[in-house]
């Protein structure tokens, strides 16, 4: 079961140290989204990563970026969506996916999605979830052949097992770590961090959960 981060929005404080800690923990895909960020903060902000982890950061801006600093990649929105020249010029490429319509139209040169949201968002005031479980299933089955997909949304301890019932191949952390660390700092963080890696870990040792398994949940 795979395991990727996305970055808080925002500049944090000790972030830089935290995340430097995360790949040294085995963090294997860290995905940089700064959308209010200009290019030279982007670059500063790469500047502060050891070049060996550089191959696990996946930029969500400045996709020129990718190739100069020898990135893991480039990721495109729907404000952020690749031109011909990047289909060509990158390597790995990657898309947020919100709504299950969207699929059939990616183009097949995308390596990997992120969907979502998946479960409802640990922050009350934001997204929620879109489709059920059976519907889920469903369309992982018909479109998820070829690509690695990445459930986004609402993740945390209690439901990564669930994503990986519905098919996917891992999970996106984002506001089950950040809203710790703007509570109770970079320690608290950690430990977060080190149960979600866990949970995941584990599950990527067992086999996958039947589909007729799942559905019966």
């Amino acid at each position: 079961m795979q395991f990727a981060v996305l970055s808080h929005p925002s500049r944090l404080q000790d972030e830089i140290k935290l995340i430097k800690w995360m790949f040294d923990q085995g963090l294997m895909e860290f995905h940089l989204r700064k959308p209010n960020w200009s290019k030279l903060d982007i670059e500063r902000f790469i500047h502060k990563i050891p070049v060996k982890y550089r191959e696990r950061v996946f930029t969500h801006t400045h996709p020129r970026l990718t190739g100069k600093y020898e990135l893991g990649g480039t990721h495109f929105s729907g404000l952020h969506k690749p031109t011909i020249d990047d289909m060509r010029a990158l390597d790995r490429k990657g898309m947020t996916v919100t709504k299950v319509e969207e699929l059939p139209t990616v183009d097949y040169r995308i390596d990997y999605l992120l969907f979502g949201p998946v479960f409802n968002s640990i922050q009350q005031h934001t997204y929620h979830c879109r489709i059920d479980d059976q519907e889920m299933l469903g369309v992982l089955e018909t479109h998820g052949a070829g690509r690695t997909i990445l459930a986004l949304g609402g993740i945390d301890a209690h439901n990564i097992e669930r994503a990986r019932e519905l098919g996917f191949d891992g999970v996106v952390a984002f506001a089950a770590l950040w809203e710790v660390h703007l509570a109770s700092g970079i320690d608290q963080t950690k430990e977060k961090f080190l149960e979600l890696q866990a949970i995941c870990r584990e599950l990527a040792h067992d086999t996958a959960a039947p589909v007729s398994d799942a559905m019966e949940r």
